[in-house]
Order: C-alpha cells, then sequence, then structure tokens
C-alpha cells in the first residue's frame, strides 16, 4: 500500500496535537516576583492604616494570567456537574474531491470522469453517543456514525463513435449518456481518555463502506455498468485537543488516522453489446488507510444544550473506484483484476445539537 505525503503529514499532525493539548494544559510556573516593601511604621501612601504584605502566590499570576489570556487559562477549568451521557444529532455536508480523471467516451463532448466529479455538497446524517465514565474508570465510550448517499452526477456526449472499454466498443455516431452515483457510510466505537485538561487521546475500531456505480447508455439500445463495493475494517487512533475556551465558546481540532482491511469486489454487466458477457465479476482484499481532521466550534446555550459546527475531511487511500475498472475488465473474456488505487476526499461541513445529561 502506497501511503501518500499526505497521509505521513496527518499523522505527524496527532503528535502535534498532542504535544499542542500538552502545552496549553500545563500550569502556568509564577515568577518569583518580590512582595511590596513598606518600612515598618510608615503608613502605606494615602492611607493612615498599616498595610499588611501579601506576596504574590501561584494562584493570584494564574488569575493575572487568566486576564491576558482568557482562552488559555480557562482550559483548565473542570465541570462540576459533568454528564454521564453525551448525545450529538445532526448534519453533515460532503463532496468528494481527488479523483483519477479517465475518457470514457469520443464525440464532440466526450465524456470524462472529471465531468462526472461530485463536485455539489451533499448531506446526509450525523449521530454520536458518549457515555462518560465507562465502569467507574477514567475512560469514555463514543459511537459515531455518520452517511451520504446520494453523490450522483451525469454527463452525455452527441455524435460519440466509441466506448473505451476493454475492449473498445465501436458504434456509429450516437449519444452516449453515463451516470455515476456513489455513497458513504462511516461507524466508529472509540475508547477516549483525557491526558490533560485540553487533550484527549483515542483509539478504537472503525468500519466503513464506499460504493460506486458508473452506467451508460449507448444510443439506447446498449449499457455498461460497473458496480464496486468497498468493506473496509480496521484500527483507528487519534486525538482531540482543545484549542480555544472563551466563556460558552470552545474550538476543538480531532486527528485520527488507522489501517483498514479493504475487501472489495466489482461486477461489470453489459446488455446489447455484441461479443460482450453479460456478466463477471472479481474480489479480492487489500490494506487501506484511512485519515481525518476536524475543526469544531461549540457554544453552549446553558448546562446542558450546546450547538456545533464544524469543517472535516476524510482521505481514504487503497480503495476500488468504479471508472477505475473499466481497462481492467475484458468484456469478451470475463477476465479482471481489481484495481484499488482509489484515493478520494471526502470534505464539508458538519452542524450538530449536543445534548448532556
Amino acid at each position: 500500500m502506497r501511503l501518500r505525503p499526505w497521509s505521513r503529514i496527518l499523522l505527524s499532525l496527532a503528535s502535534g496535537l498532542a504535544m499542542a493539548g500538552g502545552v496549553l494544559a500545563n500550569e502556568f510556573e509564577p515568577a518569583e516576583l518580590p512582595a511590596t516593601v513598606v518600612l515598618e511604621g510608615e503608613p502605606a501612601s494615602g492611607s493612615d492604616l498599616p498595610v499588611e504584605v501579601v506576596p504574590l502566590g501561584a494562584d493570584d499570576e494564574f488569575q493575572r494570567l487568566s486576564g491576558d489570556y482568557p482562552g488559555i487559562a480557562d482550559c483548565s477549568a473542570v465541570c462540576n456537574d459533568c454528564p454521564t451521557w453525551t448525545v450529538r444529532t445532526g448534519i453533515v455536508f460532503l463532496r468528494r474531491d481527488n479523483q483519477d480523471s479517465l475518457v470514457l467516451t469520443n464525440g464532440a463532448t466526450p465524456i470524462t470522469v472529471d465531468r462526472l466529479g461530485f463536485r455539489d455538497y451533499e448531506a446526509g446524517p450525523l449521530v454520536t453517543a458518549i457515555l462518560h465514565g465507562v465502569l467507574d474508570t477514567a475512560w469514555d465510550l463514543d459511537v459515531t456514525y455518520f452517511g451520504v448517499s446520494d453523490f450522483q452526477n451525469t454527463a452525455g456526449s452527441a455524435g460519440a463513435t466509441a466506448f473505451f472499454s476493454n475492449p473498445t466498443i465501436n458504434f456509429g455516431g450516437l449519444a452516449v449518456a453515463s451516470e455515476y452515483r456513489s455513497r458513504i457510510n462511516s461507524t466508529e466505537l472509540n475508547l477516549r481518555r483525557d491526558w490533560s485538561p485540553c487533550f484527549t487521546a483515542l483509539a478504537g475500531f472503525r468500519w466503513v463502506e464506499i460504493s460506486d456505480v458508473l452506467s451508460s447508455d449507448i444510443g439506447g439500445g446498449a449499457n455498461h455498468s460497473v458496480n464496486v463495493d468497498n468493506h473496509l475494517y480496521g484500527f483507528q487512533f487519534g486525538g482531540q485537543a482543545l484549542l480555544l475556551h472563551r466563556g460558552q465558546f470552545s474550538i476543538d481540532a480531532v486527528v485520527k488516522a488507522g489501517v483498514y482491511r479493504n475487501q472489495a469486489d466489482q461486477s461489470t454487466n453489459t446488455t446489447g453489446i455484441g461479443g460482450a458477457l453479460p456478466a463477471f465479476s472479481v474480489r479480492d482484499g487489500n490494506a487501506a488507510f484511512i485519515g481525518e481532521l476536524g475543526v469544531t466550534g461549540a457554544y453552549s446555550i446553558n448546562d446542558r444544550w450546546t450547538i456545533r459546527g464544524g469543517y472535516q475531511a476524510i482521505w481514504v487511500d487503497g480503495i476500488a473506484l468504479a471508472p477505475d475498472q473499466i481497462d481492467d475488465s475484458d468484456l469478451v473474456t470475463g477476465a479482471a483484476t481489481l484495481d484499488t488505487s482509489g484515493h478520494p476526499i471526502y470534505h464539508g461541513f458538519t452542524l450538530a445539537a449536543e445534548l448532556g445529561w
């Protein structure tokens, strides 16, 4: 499996978040400040009463710094009535990028994978449930699910004379219409622990399903389609760092990374194409990588309710995508290999309501 440069950078970010959380969480070391000097028998200026001299201690220094750096100082705050459960329900808006562009047809307006790209943000559900203090320990257990099921785009070519499959399908000048659809579903189960007031480490299991379907109608009388499914199972680790906390508002960042087993399969189907098999399929397993980076802002309405919104990006490396299978699937013999070089990026916005009790 090839880990691209961005995946190595993502792993470095996890270490950086941990270091940032540790730095923010350290208590400020009070400077050795001299006590105010008052001569014995001399009252303080503006007063007839003697002044009791109190050295500036650690608590006073911390309060002074709190005024200068409230976002950092609040990082050490501890909740007085911590919830047992935290539940978040909301929505994700994602688009998919970073896909190889292949040419599918000729014609006046050739159909390419780039033209079929998923440039629109599509919505899907987002749900998280966190059980705090599992079995009266310092560990929390969280379950998170999100999914987007309607990535979709179409493109057409008038006057095309060839569809670039293996082998190429040749025909008289015809209109070709292609439709590309995809979906992603992600479920994860993590154990979390606060290693400092500003940094939470996490590790767990994640299950991701990614499906791709590319179908092309050739002149209304023939059809070529590729259906791909990726089933990814693996363990991930990561961390969450509190970057800012001022009053009711906070900002945190999260990084996750994991190596997965991808059990993928593809099926190719044709109708109305002379000499082509009507259907054949292939399946294989390979290693894959998933990394996630997110930044979220939160506003606490009261002790129970919080509104959260942010941005997340998910890198997936080592999966099968429908267009990549066309060159590796012989329509005449049915011989096929599974191309798992896909490396899409899903990114977009999140919005959720949080309830703790």
